[in-house]
Parts: C-alpha cells; structure tokens; sequence
C-alpha cells in the first residue's frame, strides 16, 4: 500500500515539477506572422535575441566568457563578460544584420526553398516591446524608430523585428519554417514559446509549438490540416495540462463502477463543451481578475475529486457537481484555443469541433489507462489497488493545494491590477 502511494507520489512530483498549466514563467516568445498581398507574402518575425546567437553561443563552456559574434558588444568586468547588441553597428548596416538572423532559418513554399528580402529591422527592450501580433500592429512597429530606451541593451534583454517579403508568390501553398541553427542550452527555467499566424486567405490560422523551432512547421490552408492541427492541439493540452490530468485522473479512480465513470466524463465533456465554445467566443466576463480566479477553481476542483476518490460515496448531487466542474476546465481550454485559433479563422466551426474532438481523445485516453490499470491490480490484490488509489488521491490534493495557494496569489494581484 506505501509502495504504492510512493510511486504515485513520485509521478505527480514529476508532473508538479512542470510548474502550471497555463502560467509560464521565463518564457522566451517567438512570434511569426505571415500575410499575403498581391506582390506576394509578408513575414514579420519577432525574436529574442539570444536565439539568434546559437551558433556562437553553442561552443562556450559558461555563461560568463567572451562571445565573439556579428553586432556583439563584449565588455569584461573583474573576469566576466557582458555582452550588448551593437546599435550602432545595426542601424549603420540594418539590411546586414537582417541577412544574418534571416540565415537562421529555412523557409520552403510546396519543398522550394525560399530567398526572403529583408525591408526592414527593429529593436526593444522585451519588456518594452510593442504589441506584435497582427500585421496591422507590426506595420505600426516597423513605421516606428525601434529605438529602446538607454544607452545598453544586453542581447539577453532584446528582442528583434524583422520584415520579410517573398515577391511573386501565391498565397495558397505549403509554407514551412524551421530553425537551422544548433540547438541552444537553455537554464532548466527557461522556455521557448513559438507563436505562428498564418493570415493568407483573409482569416487567421494560429500554431503554437514549443521549443526551439528544430523541427519544420508547416502551415497550409487545407481542411483535413486545419483538423489535424487542432486534434493534435487539443491532445496536447489535456495530456500536457497536469491540473487537467490530475482531475481526470482522480474522476476515474473514484468511480464506483464502468457506468458510473461513463456518466460522469460525459457530465464533464458536456461542460468544458460549452465554455469552451463560450469562452473562445468571448462569452465571459471582462477583467484581469477571470482568468486567475479559474485556474484557482481548477485547482480547487482537484481537491474535491481527490477527496471523493477515496471514499467513492455517490450523492444525488454528484453528477451535477462533476458537469458543473466541466464547465470551469471548459474556459481553462479556451484560454488556450484563444492562443491557437483567431475568431476569424478560416473553417472557424471545424476547427473548434476538432479542437474539443483532440480533448476528449486524450481524456478518454488517461480515463481508459487509468481504469484499467487500477482495475488490474485491484483483481490482482485489493489491497495494492486501494492502496494505489489512496496514494494518488492523496499526493493530487496536496499538489492541488499547493496551487490552490499559489493561484490566490494571482487572483490577489489581478484585483489589485484591476
């Protein structure tokens, strides 16, 4: 029974270690944004600058030496170096320093390699960064000066715009991009996020993938690839999401029976269904404080399914509780499908039924798992199985009140923001 609980203890650890769901911290955001016009296609890009330098960064042995590389700055203090954009450097060579960061990457149109043209380059300061993600807002930052404010701004901090154009091209093929640069070393805390809007057609396609961008992204109007795109986006989020697992995962082991399980994930589809649609569509309320107020009752919703796992006692209300639980997970998943999917997407209704279809795939995944396994070892020895079912109750509700105190936190600076 406690070699149970340990190993169940170890497993949640792992997924806890991930930090949250939807709260990233020391996320590093690479923003790409393709349009079409009749001369052929824009590609705005921005790019924190340290992923510009893999190649020079990839040889160095600590974080402290001397980085020889393009439009770099290096200043030495008692032994250990700094390192600046060269601004000076950049704004006296700006179609340069674009052709350098351009030769990171590789952009194919139906497996033809593509020569972009660089029209113009920008800096900021990431935390000063103008809004970037339509091509109406990056037209309005290429028409600015770019200039951040100070005298120094270490690569570390900086994040590049560039405007790309593919004259003579049509709108309607399979474009890729893929990072060809060697793979950075990043701190165990710091994340790559990669945001792609495709605009060609005149709706929005959005793609997001995480990492470093090693491995080709390939955009195209198809339909059964908008499909796959969001049952894939929808697998991802319930299986990466370890507020979302951990929920299911309790639903599952306190099911009294197969058809009291069934009862119970269709009560929970039918809700996040509903927000999900809701949400996505802005059928919520306005405010910093909505967002952190959900993930806090998503976290609380952990508590509960934890605790009835392991008296697994059916009341008459249970049912409506667990649909009612849906519906907070619901506006969770909106939030992300936000990030994937623009409300003016083409094959928009698809689109949204694929990505709850990629949910409930990978729901019914961890639900089928889950079940039998336990069902397995409860036949083998009843005392493994409650003790396993114990142990997992035990360590999701203490993860879960973890969260819950870390998301009040949030909830109190949303409404101080507010």
């Amino acid at each position: 029974m406690w070699s149970a609980g340990i190993l169940a203890l170890a497993i949640a650890l792992l997924w806890s270690s991930a930090g949250h769901a939807h709260f990233l911290l020391n996320a590093k955001n690479r923003t790409i944004l393709i349009e079409s016009e009749q001369q052929g296609i824009n590609l705005y890009l921005r790019i924190p600058a340290p992923l510009i330098y893999a190649r020079e960064l990839a040889g160095r042995t600590s974080p402290t030496e001397r980085v020889d590389a393009p439009f770099v700055l290096s200043e030495e203090t008692s032994g250990v170096f700094s390192h600046y954009l060269d601004r000076g450097a950049i704004a006296g060579s700006p179609d340069a320093f674009g052709r350098f960061v351009v030769s990171g990457y590789r952009l194919t149109l139906d497996g033809d390699s593509l020569s972009p043209t660089v029209t113009a380059v920008r800096i900021h300061s990431g935390r000063d960064a103008p809004a970037f993600t339509t091509p109406e807002q990056a037209r309005l930052v290429f028409g600015s000066d770019g200039q951040p404010n100070g005298e120094r701004l270490f690569v570390g901090e900086a994040v590049v715009d560039l405007w790309l154009t593919l004259p003579n091209l049509r709108s309607d093929g399979r474009l890729e991009i893929v990072n060809s640069l060697p793979r950075l070393q990043l701190p165990p805390d710091v994340t790559v996020d990669n945001h792609i809007i495709d605009f060609r057609g005149g709706g929005s396609r959005a793609v997001n993938v995480e990492g470093q961008l090693l491995t080709p992204v390939e955009l195209s109007a198809s339909v059964a690839d908008a499909v796959l795109t969001f049952v894939i986006q929808g697998i991802k989020h319930i299986v990466a999401g370890p507020d979302h697992v951990l929920f299911v995962l309790c639903l599952t082991i306190g099911a009294a029976s197969l058809l009291r399980l069934f009862w119970h994930v269709t009560g929970f589809t039918i809700g996040h269904s509903v927000t999900l649609i809701a949400g996505f569509l802005g059928m919520e309320p306005a405010g910093p404080w909505f967002i952190p107020v959900i993930e806090m009752a998503i976290a609380a919703s952990i508590i509960y399914a934890g605790v009835t796992a392991v008296w697994q006692r059916e009341r008459p209300w249970s049912l409506a509780v667990t649909s009612s639980i849906g519906l907070l997970h619901g506006f969770g998943f909106s939030f992300v499908l936000a990030d994937v999917l623009g409300p003016n997407s083409p094959h928009l209704l698809l689109s949204l039924f694929s990505f709850n279809l990629g949910v409930e795939v990978g729901q019914l995944a961890i639900v089928a798992l889950a079940f039998g396994a336990l069902a397995l070892i409860a036949s083998w020895n009843q005392r493994a199985g409650t003790g396993l079912r114990w142990g997992i109750a035990s360590v999701s509700v203490l993860i879960a009140g973890f969260w819950v105190i870390e998301r009040t936190g949030y909830v109190a600076d949303a409404v101080l923001i507010g």
